[in-house]
């Protein structure tokens, strides 16, 4: 069992270093615990122990100044802890103050000689993301869906497969020490995502570039030598990783925001490694800075000609040759250079050269004249043709990953044209001709919004200033909302809307227009509340609320929200059903469905709607008017 404590002074710095790394983290486990027990301690509390806290947390400025028991009948205790709530969130409790008893040892983990270093790191994650699965157990018994059997092992191990894109960017840093001899970084990469930040602390020797293959575009790679070069790996924004390895092994950072380090544009910055055998003037003629995967050229020395190594085969000695006879170590008429002999133009070796290249050119090209011949493979012309036709949008709407994908389908028969729900009219009919076929009937399908709260009956707990974005809005406070799961109304999804088939109106609720509307699903990717869906146009019958609310609770957030009344379900029984405070539509008994299951619904939450969307709210004493 791998030791808590590093011993590597390497291992102690850069847990100090990373220190700002796990603030995230750390503050989340804090206030998360701080959060349970007040919800335990307010769920058993007296009035007479509530006054006595209040007081405390006031301060004596307030002792003949407040009504302390007064002011403490005041304070927020939600929704009473339960007898079947209570054990989970005690036990969910007790697992927070456990890793905080931690501290530093949390982050850091030993890997054994022999051992495996993924391993060891999923391990080491999972027993850290048992913070996120206490407080996902604490969510799911206060709305009573905890399941034993599929929830149990939470508190116990939370592997970072099962954590949301939340919890992956307050994914807590770990410090890894292994051996040189078990350093093999590739199985690193399933959890470097979000903002995970790794440092391996390598003991003994080691591959020269080990962490070279895990360079992507959007991570942060390097290798150093000195802790304190860690510091980029805090400010990365992205997934970070990086290894404090031992003299003579390979040092570079590939850094994502950098631009142009290097003459190609490349982002990886020059990489140095160093013979620590050698005296230092022989290591630095000999530690060449190079790119990451190709040799820089050398510097020019002496004029034009570049300098080049050469071996006097009298001395044996080596040195760095001039672009002229008589560099230094160069024997009197020794060769400088390919083709050169004496600072003069070998013909014999430049006539050698070009035989060598145009024969390698010749028999490379034989080659590969015979495999296009033997491996050619025909391709119905068509599908150039039907591809030209098509939009060229490749958005996927029609179920195949591009224009060209579906072109092939076309032909095969595997798709009817009108599959296509961006062609117009026009192309449609051109598409079928070519292929001789039918255009074909397809059912219209398009964005549906689970939500009719709008400014005008959903009132706001808070007000959002940052990025204009719903998936900001909703990472920072919830969306800002007084219902939590109402539309945000920052237009994300009008954004991504490459038809331009989405407008917000006046009460900052998004608007689908159905004529536009190709049923791409980027709005449902685009929306962190997931109040999109792909449905057909004849499923009239759609609740427009996503709210898990009951009774006043409900629409004292919203006005237009689904109280759980049930008169839908008693309307219309073969097509909707009360599902935890909610209607919810049968859309496989859909023929069954008419006006009358939404005509009694007191808050409109449930509509008949009749081609586009609408929002107004238009209550009468019998129920929602039909959208």
């Amino acid at each position: 069992m791998p030791s808590d404590k590093p011993t590597d002074e390497r291992a102690a710095s850069a847990l100090q270093v990373l220190e700002k790394a796990r603030e995230d983290y750390h503050s989340a486990l804090v206030a998360t615990s701080e959060e349970l027990r007040g919800m335990l301690d307010a769920g058993s509390a007296t009035a007479e122990a509530r006054a006595e806290r209040t007081a405390a947390e006031l301060g004596a400025f307030a002792v003949g100044h407040i009504d302390i028991e007064r002011f403490a009948s005041f304070e927020e205790t939600g929704e009473p802890v339960t007898v079947t709530e209570a054990p989970r969130i005690e036990a969910a409790a007790r697992t927070l103050q456990s890793l905080l008893e931690r501290g530093s040892d949390l982050y850091f983990v030993r890997v054994e000689p022999g051992s495996d270093l993924r391993d060891a790191a999923a391990r080491a994650l999972a027993r850290a993301g048992r913070a996120f699965g206490a407080a996902r157990t604490v969510e799911l018994a206060r709305s009573g869906k905890y399941d034993e059997g599929t929830h149990g092992g939470w508190l116990d191990s939370f592997p970072p497969f099962l954590w949301s894109r939340r919890e992956r960017e307050l994914a807590p840093p770990l410090v890894i020490e292994v051996d040189g001899a078990d350093l093999r970084p590739g199985g690193l990469a399933d959890f470097l995502d979000g903002a995970q930040k790794i440092v391996l602390v390598v003991r003994g020797p080691a591959p020269p570039a080990s962490l070279s293959r895990l360079i992507t575009p959007g991570m942060l790679v390097m290798q150093a030598e000195d802790p304190a070069e860690l510091a980029v790996v805090v400010e990365a924004e992205g997934p970070a990783i990086a290894a404090l390895v031992p003299p003579g092994a390979c040092r570079f950072v590939h850094h994502p925001a950098a631009r142009k380090t290097a003459r190609d544009g490349s982002r990886c910055t020059t990489c140095h490694r160093r013979s620590p055998d050698a005296p230092s003037e022989a290591s630095a003629r000999f530690s060449r800075p190079r790119k990451c995967g190709s040799w820089q050229p050398f510097p020019p020395v002496g004029g034009w000609a570049r300098p080049s190594w050469s071996f006097s085969p009298a001395t044996g000695a080596s040195g760095l040759g001039g672009g002229q006879a008589g560099g230094v170590g160069a024997p009197p008429g020794g060769y400088l250079g390919n083709g050169l002999r004496g600072g003069r133009l070998d013909p014999q070796a430049v006539l050698a050269s070009v035989a060598v290249l145009g024969g390698v050119g010749l028999t490379f090209g034989t080659l590969i004249a015979i495999a296009n011949r033997k491996l050619y493979v025909w391709e119905d012309p068509r599908i150039d043709e039907i591809t030209d036709i098509l939009p060229g949008a490749n958005c996927g709407a029609c179920g195949f990953a591009g224009c060209r994908a579906f072109a092939e389908a076309a032909i095969d028969g595997e798709v009817a044209p009108v599959g296509c729900t961006v062609m117009g009219e026009g192309e449609l009919e051109d598409v079928a001709a070519m292929l001789g076929v039918a255009a074909g009937e397809a059912e219209k399908v398009v964005a549906r919004l689970l939500c009719a709260g709008g400014t005008d009956v959903a009132p706001r707990k808070a007000l959002y200033d940052g990025i204009e974005s719903c998936a900001a809005a909703v990472a920072v406070s919830g969306g800002g909302k007084a219902c939590a799961w109402g539309c945000v109304g920052l237009a994300d999804c009008a954004v991504v809307c490459t038809f331009d088939a989405i407008r917000m109106n006046d009460v900052d609720l998004p608007v689908v227009d159905t004529d536009k509307c190709t049923a791409c699903n980027d709005c449902v990717e685009a929306c962190p509340l997931d109040l999109f869906v792909l449905m057909p146009m004849d499923h009239k019958l759609i609740v427009q609320c996503r709210n898990l609310l009951e009774g006043d609770a409900a629409t004292d957030v919203c006005a237009v929200a689904c109280n759980a009344c049930g008169r839908c379900a008693q309307d219309a029984p073969e097509v909707v059903t009360m599902d935890g405070g909610l209607a919810v539509v049968d859309y496989d008994r859909i023929e069954f469905a008419d006006p009358t299951a939404a005509a009694r619904c007191p808050t409109g939450a449930i509509r008949w709607v009749e081609g586009a969307q609408r929002f107004e709210v238009e209550l009468t004493a019998a129920g929602s008017l039909t959208g």
